[in-house]
């Protein structure tokens, strides 16, 4: 089950998506979620472990050791990617009305 601490860290990088999107604009949004995902992955090298499962249930197993800290490591370079890149993926996800997106 997800603790407290990690609904509420949930919750606020949520709100910070949303008010960097409406206040700043679509790329400011992609650096929070950025944030977001670089923590997210150290969180899982940190308690080597990373629940697998639907949304809202319990997980169905659990990824440990190696697997979660590689799972983890992933999860820091997407969030690296969309942290320093962020104009790109911008453009990727079709959130970008800039000309030179393809």
């Amino acid at each position: 089950m997800t603790s407290t601490f990690e609904r509420v860290i949930g919750f606020l990088f949520f709100a910070g998506f949303i008010a960097a999107d409406l206040l700043i604009g679509h790329v400011a949004a992609v650096k929070v979620m950025g944030l977001a995902c670089a923590v997210c992955g150290i969180s899982w090298m940190w308690r080597k472990s990373v629940g697998v499962g639907i949304e809202g249930r319990e997980p169905s197993f659990f990824l440990t050791g190696a697997a979660a800290r590689l799972a983890g490591l992933l999860m820091l370079a997407v969030g690296a990617a969309m942290l320093f890149r962020s104009a790109g993926v911008a453009c990727l996800f079709g959130w970008s009305t800039d000309p030179l997106c393809p």
